[in-house]
């Protein structure tokens, strides 16, 4: 008989027990309930920021996307920001591009932002709209290299030799020239077939460092990496073969057609400068100068020259006097016929004939080269 209620009693702190545990279990589960509703929008963003530091994107994500989707909170741009991220690293880059700009909506003071966004827009190939991004960074923080390399690469994806120019330029003005610029720029400049320009980079750098070997090994270098494309006569052959061999109407015709198909062109666009010069057309004269501001508007001694040609060509016609032409050379070696022959009409003679001798010496293998009026017009000089 003690022995069954000493069971029975055994049995009955056995059920307190597990009735203890039970509510236990249920108040601690109660608790914790309260406690993951209790935490701080701060907290879970912290939470998540451990996550994103650590490069686990899923979760990462999942954390700022409930911060961000709390409609009880104000729009957050460093979660949106962050959620871009994460997209990115995840391969969807669409949903990158749309939280990256709304990061910029929320918070358009941010730089990181923007800077993001215009790379995104670039994956996507879409660089107009990244280039004003570009640029706006550039105002905002002018001091800023990478700024101006980046809006360079920009601009040259896009094969916009003009805008690669512009940013070369205030490049220049905020930091001043150096060798890795001058190159950039002379690069640049011989897409547009400007040798001349593209030499100027180097000579301008070496007038400031007298003596650097490494700009004059530079320059050497460059040199001889175009000494096979001065050679090149560009996308109209058949133009200068008629023009040296006395066709000028046949040859202006192929040159204006060959212009009008490749209008940022710089050589055929000075060849068809020349060939106006050369037949007295004053219109095609004056559109020419429109191209040049239309499409080479950084190029300011070709338009200054071509206007100031324009205007001792109208005086030459118009004035009893010899009109005065005051620019002491010409920026193509196109132009300096046109050079030689303005000095010829002001009555400098020897001066034109050691132009026209020097053209002959330098381009002895150019076909581009006038060498028919060449000719025709040392004979002029000889027989004065």
């Amino acid at each position: 008989m003690l022995r069954g209620k000493s069971q029975r009693i055994q049995h009955w702190r056995l059920c307190q027990y597990e009735i203890k545990s039970f509510w236990l279990t249920a108040l601690f589960f109660l608790l914790g309930m309260q406690g993951n509703a209790q935490i701080t929008p701060q907290q879970r963003f912290y939470q998540a920021e451990i996550d994103f530091q650590a490069f686990k994107w899923n979760e990462a994500l999942k954390g700022f996307q409930d911060v961000f989707d709390d409609t009880a909170l104000p729009p957050n741009a460093a979660a949106a920001y962050r959620i871009s991220v994460c997209h990115e690293k995840l391969g969807t880059l669409v949903t990158a591009l749309q939280f990256a700009e709304k990061s910029c909506q929320i918070d358009s003071t941010q730089d990181d932002y923007w800077l993001h966004y215009a790379r995104l827009l670039e994956m996507k190939y879409d660089y107009p709209k990244a280039w004003n991004i570009r640029l706006k960074l550039i105002n905002r923080q002018p001091r800023y290299i990478s700024r101006y390399e980046d809006a360079l690469q920009n601009a040259w994806n896009r094969n916009d030799i003009q805008q690669s120019l512009y940013v070369t330029q205030i490049w220049k003005e905020q930091f001043g020239n150096n060798l890795n610029l001058a190159q950039k720029t002379a690069q640049l400049f011989l897409a547009l077939n400007d040798t001349s320009a593209a030499k100027r980079e180097y000579e301008m750098l070496i007038d400031k460092y007298v003596g650097r070997p490494d700009i004059i090994d530079a320059y050497n270098d460059f040199l001889q990496e175009i000494s096979s494309k001065t050679k090149d006569i560009g996308p109209c052959p058949q133009a200068y073969a008629e023009l040296n061999t006395g066709n000028p109407e046949h040859a202006y015709t192929l040159i204006k057609a060959c212009a009008q198909e490749n209008p940022e062109n710089l050589a055929l666009l000075e060849q068809q400068f020349l060939m106006a010069y050369i037949n007295n057309d004053l219109p095609e004269m004056e559109l020419c100068i429109e191209n040049f501001y239309a499409y080479f508007p950084f190029l300011e001694t070709h338009s200054q020259y071509a206007e100031a040609v324009k205007t001792f060509w109208i005086a030459n016609r118009t004035d009893n006097n010899i009109p005065e032409f005051t620019i002491e050379e010409s920026p193509s070696i196109h132009w300096q016929y046109i050079h030689a022959h303005v000095l010829f009409q002001s009555n400098k003679t020897m001066l034109a004939q050691k132009q026209l001798q020097s053209i002959i010496k330098a381009t002895t293998n150019t076909t581009e080269i006038p060498f028919f009026y060449i000719n025709q017009l040392l004979k002029q000089i000889s027989s004065k």
